[in-house]
């Protein structure tokens, strides 16, 4: 009689592996942040929550209004009248003086050019491959144009 591992096909005992010996790694939290953050991908929990519309966080495309759902009517009335905030993605120029980039913490307030409050932070980090500081945030619908520049309670001017 033979063994069970002598009856195993050849192929399933010799199959090389699919990712090479020297690619495989663990990605960290960071890692996984800031390629959501630099693809402009929002996270539960950060941009997106049970508070948070699909409109308001930008995710209209994945709903289909040609349904009925819970939720449906209140969507519709958003998606009418606009939402009174939305998610932006922001790019920061370093402050004058600084040293090394300055990351602001999530809940940060996003002010406009009169040091008014029209939104916040809500993810934030340091994108090696524009070497510069980005992040989301939810900022007034009526200040959300692109190029619009706004600030940062500690010094940081944004670009969004």
């Amino acid at each position: 009689m033979r063994s069970s591992a002598s009856s195993m096909p050849t192929e399933r005992r010799t199959r090389p592996s699919v990712i090479p010996s020297a690619a495989r790694f663990s990605a960290g939290m960071l890692a996984w942040d800031i390629l959501r953050l630099e693809a402009g991908q929002p996270r539960y929990g950060y941009e997106l929550n049970e508070m948070i519309d699909p409109i308001t966080a930008g995710l209209e495309a994945a709903v289909n209004f040609n349904h009925d759902f819970i939720g449906a009517e209140a969507l519709r009335k958003i998606q009418a009248t606009g939402p009174a905030r939305r998610r932006v993605g922001l790019v920061l120029e370093a402050p004058s003086g600084a040293d090394r980039p300055v990351v602001p913490a999530m809940g940060t307030p996003v002010m406009d050019a009169d040091g008014n409050e029209i939104g916040a932070v809500t993810s934030a980090t340091l994108s090696p491959t524009l070497e510069k500081v980005i992040a989301m945030a939810y900022v007034s619908s009526a200040h959300c144009e692109s190029g619009k520049r706004v600030q940062l309670p500690c010094g940081n001017t944004i670009i969004a």
